[in-house]
């Protein structure tokens, strides 16, 4: 968001977040198009951590290898989420009713911009990665959960798909931890995802997301914050619930979790431990 233009606000142990921003939406397009990819990067905030984590570790060495300093651009933030974050989430959806040109345009214009600003981190950087790559490649864009599937279809799945086009040749990989339920059957037939991070018991029902997908899928289901930082029976009772035996044995599946800073160790490991219990199928 910082990339588009928006003021951020940060958060102390906490995710940084965006105020919208507040122009016209003929001035907020013109912004847009005019901003210059590569100055911007340098600019930001992130550059510029990265510069000072590189002379922070010059000459560092760990276990006898040199530390390296790399920043990894193999995911991107959604279309839908940025441009609803940079207008307002619900003025961006009452745009798509009011005003759908416009609506088209800014999420052409925010496509082409965060497709650019991967390309132009690895040049960068110097990675000397070309895209489309062999290798998988994912976004999340959890916002469109807010809208309907018609309005998915129509507004953001072309861009969805150029995007997809132009960094990946392999599998294809999206994070949803929203209520997205009525969108998991489009996104694999309409776009080729097999690889869904982010739903958990708590806002998807698991069984009915592999029925409607009707292939083989892999779920990097996500088990809550609040959980992680509950009691070893909440943990339990959550991974016991996620990793049912109808799942399990129909869908690939990998537990996931942001972990809180306040999060007790023990949890970790009890959460661990309960992975590996139930996680085993049936002989």
């Amino acid at each position: 968001n910082e990339f588009l233009g928006a003021n951020i606000i940060m958060q102390e142990n906490d995710y940084a977040w965006s105020r919208p921003i507040e122009l016209p939406k003929a001035r907020l397009l013109d912004t847009l198009r005019k901003i210059d990819v590569t100055q911007r990067l340098r600019e930001s905030t992130l550059y510029r951590q990265f510069q000072e984590m590189k002379k922070l570790t010059a000459g560092m060495t760990h276990e006898g290898r040199p530390v390296e300093v790399a920043i990894h651009m193999c995911w991107s933030h959604g279309v839908f989420t940025k441009a609803a974050e940079i207008r307002g989430l619900e003025q961006m959806c009452v745009d798509l009713v009011d005003d759908p040109p416009f609506a088209r345009d800014l999420f052409d214009t925010v496509t082409d911009l965060l497709t650019a600003r991967m390309l132009t981190w690895h040049d960068l950087l110097g990675t000397g990665r070309k895209y489309p790559a062999e290798g998988g490649w994912g976004m999340a864009d959890d916002s469109i959960a807010m809208i309907s599937s018609g309005h998915y279809e129509e507004f953001v799945l072309p861009c969805h798909r150029r995007m997809y086009a132009q960094m990946t040749t392999g599998i294809r990989s999206m994070h949803l931890c929203g209520r997205a339920q009525h969108l998991f059957k489009t996104l694999h037939d309409s776009l080729g995802i097999t690889v869904f991070n982010g739903p958990g018991p708590q806002v998807v029902d698991l069984p009915r997301l592999i029925a409607d997908v009707g292939a083989p899928i892999v779920i990097e289901a996500e088990i809550a914050h609040s959980t992680l930082l509950g009691t070893p029976e909440a943990i339990e009772q959550e991974v016991r619930t996620t990793l049912q035996d109808e799942v399990k044995e129909r869908a690939k599946m990998t537990l996931v979790g942001y972990v809180p800073a306040a999060t007790p160790l023990a949890n970790l490991a009890h959460f661990y431990e309960c992975g590996l219990r139930y996680g085993q199928l049936k002989s």
